[in-house]
């Protein structure tokens, strides 16, 4: 989805813009998993990208969501 790929790009503005509550064309599911049950956060955090992780936790990622690699 935009927002994973927001998240391993290192794209921040993005993801703050994607999450915003005032935007209504777009608002982002910041816990959504993917099949492999990572989140954006885990992404964000896996490929090093400390300003889309930031951008996560300030829309409210929840830091306790495990993938299956867990």
């Amino acid at each position: 989805t935009p927002l994973f790929y927001a998240a391993r790009n290192g794209h921040a503005k993005l993801i703050r813009f994607m999450c915003a509550g005032s935007n209504r064309l777009v608002v982002a599911d910041v816990n959504k998993q993917n099949k492999s049950l990572e989140s954006p956060l885990i992404i964000a955090v896996r490929y090093l990208q400390i300003e889309s992780a930031l951008a996560l936790l300030e829309s409210g990622a929840n830091v306790n969501i495990q993938d299956e690699v867990f």
